[in-house]
């Protein structure tokens, strides 16, 4: 998983250098072309391609990591941008994250996990990378 999100990351990297902001969460769709943005956050039940980081696939991958389609809509890996002040829907930076809501399972959770989240009501429920850490998690 951790091998996964830093390949997305790396991905995400790319797409900034070419155009200048990050993929705009606000944009991601599913297959049926209905919303894929469950409370703000782009991937709930393991989004593919466009539907989980909108305008990677095909240019910057052929495809993006996912997690197994049959775990809960819940359990999953999620994107998100914001403003640079992390207080509104933006380009300007982002948050990839694993997310599972009933709990990460003790590797993923423990003290040693430097990228686990905290505050914000995501103790114990994610951990992921964040292009600033200085915002802290949304």
């Amino acid at each position: 998983m951790r091998q996964d999100l830093m390949s997305i990351r790396k991905l995400l990297e790319l797409y900034r250098v070419d155009k200048n902001k990050y993929p705009d969460s606000a944009n991601c769709v599913n297959t049926s072309g209905e919303s894929n943005y469950v409370s703000g956050w782009c991937g709930y039940d393991q989004g593919q391609g466009d539907s989980f980081i909108p305008g990677i696939v095909p240019k910057y991958s052929s495809r993006l990591p996912t997690l197994d389609r049959s775990l809960p809509p819940a359990n999953s890996y999620l994107y998100q941008s914001r403003t640079a002040d992390g207080n509104n829907p933006g380009t300007d930076q982002y948050e990839l994250i694993r997310f599972v809501n009933t709990g990460l399972n003790s590797a993923e959770n423990a003290s040693s996990n430097p990228d686990r989240m905290t505050g914000s009501g995501y103790d114990n429920l994610g951990w992921g990378f964040h292009s600033n850490p200085a915002t802290g998690w949304w």
